[in-house]
């Protein structure tokens, strides 16, 4: 099932649909609040996946909002891990942890995320990209095609972790690691008019395939002293559940005048 995430409140702008070169003008600044909405059943007429090609309607106008949201950039100095992410210039702050941008003339990239760990650990973590990951580029056009890739290194003591996790092995590491590597294949590959029910907008659209594969690594000093050690193919103990590799589609419709994507749809895996 498709989810669609639109820009609801932006302002309306009409006119003649024509290629638009999309420039760092729309990148977030520190007192920049997007706000999103959500549709998670959308009308099985929508079809944000139309063949590649320029001068496309895409009519999104039936979409219901489900929920919304709001993200507010601050100056990264605002954060409580600032010192953890040099060079940052702002930060997300949410219930659960800390979001770190670098911007550029060219790159809208994230560095790294501290606060919570995503597993429910109850652990606190600060996990860095290597290297960062462009969010978003400039400037975008038409036929672009760029394939960043990125690691994150996450170590835990397992004296932190669940005794549960380590149920019916024959012995407990000293430490664990979890290795996450995430390769994106992303093209501009259609431009038109893009129809949502807070307006219409020319668009470019870029498909975004996001491949992302998580490895669990432990460190074993005895009885044998084998150092680091990839368990994933052995099913990552009580870790399988987050193991191996997802794929991730979407259509993001991206406006010369607007900070938030006008429509942002996730697709299913024959993109329906």
């Amino acid at each position: 099932m498709r989810r669609m995430l639109l820009a609801v409140f932006s302002a309306l702008c009409f006119g003649a649909t024509a290629q638009i070169t999309v420039t760092n003008a729309t990148f977030p600044v520190a007192g920049d609040t997007l706000r999103y909405a959500f549709d998670n059943a959308p009308s099985g007429s929508i079809n944000p996946a139309t063949p590649p090609g320029g001068n496309q309607l895409w009519d999104f106008t039936t979409l219901q909002i489900s929920q919304t949201s709001e993200t507010v950039y601050r100056s990264a100095n605002a954060g409580m891990d600032f010192m953890n992410f040099p060079g940052a210039e702002l930060v997300i702050i949410g219930q659960a942890g800390e979001t770190y941008f670098n911007v550029t003339d060219t790159k809208f990239e994230a560095l790294g995320y501290a606060g919570a760990d995503p597993a429910g650990f109850g652990l606190d973590v600060v996990a860095k990209f290597s290297p960062p990951i462009a969010e978003r580029t400039a400037p975008l056009q038409f036929f672009d095609i760029t394939s960043p890739t990125t690691d994150l290194s996450l170590a835990f003591s397992t004296e932190s972790l669940p005794d549960s996790l380590f149920q019916g092995s024959p012995f407990v590491p000293d430490s664990i690691r979890v290795r996450i590597s995430t390769q994106r294949i992303e093209a501009v590959d259609g431009w038109g008019n893009c129809q949502i029910p807070g307006g219409s907008y020319p668009v470019l659209r870029q498909k975004r395939t996001e491949y992302t594969t998580t490895n669990l690594d432990v460190y074993i000093s005895s009885p044998i002293p084998l150092g680091w050690v990839d368990i994933s193919q052995f099913g990552g103990g009580g870790f399988g559940n987050f193991l191996g590799t997802d794929t991730t589609v979407t259509y993001r419709f991206y406006s010369g005048t607007e900070k938030e994507e006008i429509a942002v749809a996730t697709m299913s895996n024959d993109l329906s």
